[in-house]
């Protein structure tokens, strides 16, 4: 009870969340702390946003219950090719 009344206690006990990846690069010290390999890294990546490339990521995180979330980045619709288009011709 003490931990859902205590950001500090629940950290305590809890422990917190880790940044694997940002922006393209991996967090390698995070990484090697927590024990987690490029390849499981990847896995979360797989499993829980549906992609194969950290190009498309804008986080990777280590969560406190041991799970890997991750959050991509928002789509550019002004881009061309972001929308699957040719180009502003139509060619």
């Amino acid at each position: 009870m003490a931990a859902y009344r205590s950001h500090a206690v629940g950290k305590l006990i809890k422990g917190s969340s880790y940044v694997l990846a940002e922006h393209v690069e991996l967090h390698r010290g995070n990484m090697q702390h927590n024990n987690i390999t490029e390849w499981d890294l990847m896995e979360g990546a797989r499993g829980n946003a549906l992609t194969d490339s950290l190009a498309d990521v804008e986080t990777v995180r280590l969560e406190r219950d041991g799970d890997i979330s991750v959050v991509l980045k928002k789509p550019r619709w002004g881009n061309s090719t972001a929308t699957g288009q040719a180009g502003a011709t139509g060619k």
